[in-house]
Protein backbone atom coordinates (compact mmCIF):
# COMPACT_ATOMS: atom_id res chain seq x y z
CA UNK A 1 0.00 0.00 0.00
CA UNK A 2 1.35 3.44 -1.16
CA UNK A 3 0.87 6.63 0.84
CA UNK A 4 -1.75 8.09 -1.54
CA UNK A 5 -3.67 4.42 -0.23
CA UNK A 6 -3.02 4.96 3.53
CA UNK A 7 -4.04 8.69 3.38
CA UNK A 8 -7.27 8.01 2.23
CA UNK A 9 -8.35 4.80 4.23
CA UNK A 10 -7.52 7.22 6.89
CA UNK A 11 -9.41 9.75 5.67
CA UNK A 12 -12.53 7.23 5.38
CA UNK A 13 -11.99 6.06 8.67
CA UNK A 14 -12.20 9.93 10.06
CA UNK A 15 -14.83 10.88 8.26
CA UNK A 16 -16.91 7.59 9.27
CA UNK A 17 -16.05 8.61 13.14
CA UNK A 18 -17.26 12.36 12.71
CA UNK A 19 -19.93 12.03 10.41
CA UNK A 20 -23.31 13.60 11.62
CA UNK A 21 -25.84 11.22 13.35
CA UNK A 22 -29.10 10.01 10.89
CA UNK A 23 -32.80 10.64 11.91
CA UNK A 24 -32.82 6.44 13.09
CA UNK A 25 -29.18 6.75 14.78
CA UNK A 26 -30.91 9.95 16.75
CA UNK A 27 -34.30 7.76 17.55
CA UNK A 28 -32.20 4.77 18.68
CA UNK A 29 -30.29 6.87 21.10
CA UNK A 30 -33.43 8.47 22.71
CA UNK A 31 -34.85 4.52 23.05
CA UNK A 32 -31.77 3.14 24.43
CA UNK A 33 -31.36 5.84 26.85
CA UNK A 34 -34.88 5.36 28.02
CA UNK A 35 -34.89 1.67 28.70
CA UNK A 36 -35.68 1.94 32.40
CA UNK A 37 -37.32 4.86 32.39
CA UNK A 38 -35.88 8.39 32.84
CA UNK A 39 -36.19 11.89 33.03
CA UNK A 40 -36.05 13.79 29.86
CA UNK A 41 -32.65 15.83 31.30
CA UNK A 42 -30.67 12.26 31.38
CA UNK A 43 -31.87 11.36 27.72
CA UNK A 44 -30.33 14.23 26.44
CA UNK A 45 -27.23 13.57 28.30
CA UNK A 46 -27.29 9.96 27.53
CA UNK A 47 -28.42 10.87 23.68
CA UNK A 48 -26.35 13.58 23.49
CA UNK A 49 -29.15 15.93 22.16
CA UNK A 50 -29.63 19.37 22.58
CA UNK A 51 -32.90 21.20 23.97
CA UNK A 52 -33.80 21.67 20.38
CA UNK A 53 -33.33 18.18 18.88
CA UNK A 54 -35.24 16.85 22.40
CA UNK A 55 -38.21 18.96 21.46
CA UNK A 56 -38.02 17.61 17.60
CA UNK A 57 -37.78 14.35 18.30
CA UNK A 58 -40.10 13.23 21.90
CA UNK A 59 -43.09 14.12 20.50
CA UNK A 60 -42.96 12.27 17.19
CA UNK A 61 -41.95 8.90 19.58
CA UNK A 62 -44.49 9.61 21.79
CA UNK A 63 -47.13 9.95 19.39
CA UNK A 64 -45.75 7.03 16.87
CA UNK A 65 -45.85 4.84 20.73
CA UNK A 66 -42.11 4.15 20.91
CA UNK A 67 -41.92 6.21 24.04
CA UNK A 68 -44.47 6.72 27.05
CA UNK A 69 -44.93 9.41 29.69
CA UNK A 70 -45.19 8.40 32.94
CA UNK A 71 -46.41 10.21 35.56
CA UNK A 72 -44.72 9.52 38.75
CA UNK A 73 -43.89 11.04 42.21
CA UNK A 74 -40.47 12.34 41.29
CA UNK A 75 -42.60 13.75 38.33
CA UNK A 76 -42.70 12.82 34.91
CA UNK A 77 -40.53 9.85 33.47
CA UNK A 78 -39.89 8.60 29.64
CA UNK A 79 -40.07 4.73 29.61
CA UNK A 80 -39.18 3.22 26.11
CA UNK A 81 -42.56 0.78 25.18
CA UNK A 82 -42.39 -2.74 23.83
CA UNK A 83 -43.05 -1.35 20.26
CA UNK A 84 -39.79 1.25 20.81
CA UNK A 85 -38.05 -2.31 22.47
CA UNK A 86 -38.66 -4.16 18.98
CA UNK A 87 -37.76 -1.21 16.92
CA UNK A 88 -34.66 -0.99 18.99
CA UNK A 89 -33.57 -4.69 18.24
CA UNK A 90 -34.91 -4.87 14.58
CA UNK A 91 -32.30 -1.95 14.22
CA UNK A 92 -29.44 -3.65 15.80
CA UNK A 93 -29.95 -6.33 13.63
CA UNK A 94 -29.92 -4.04 10.36
CA UNK A 95 -27.36 -2.41 11.70
CA UNK A 96 -24.57 -5.40 12.26
CA UNK A 97 -25.55 -6.42 8.39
Amino acid sequence: MNVREETIIRRTEIDDKDRRRGRMDVISSILEAATNGTKKTRIMYKAALNFKQMQKYLPLLLKRGLLENVQTDRGPLYITTEKGLNFLKKYKELNNI
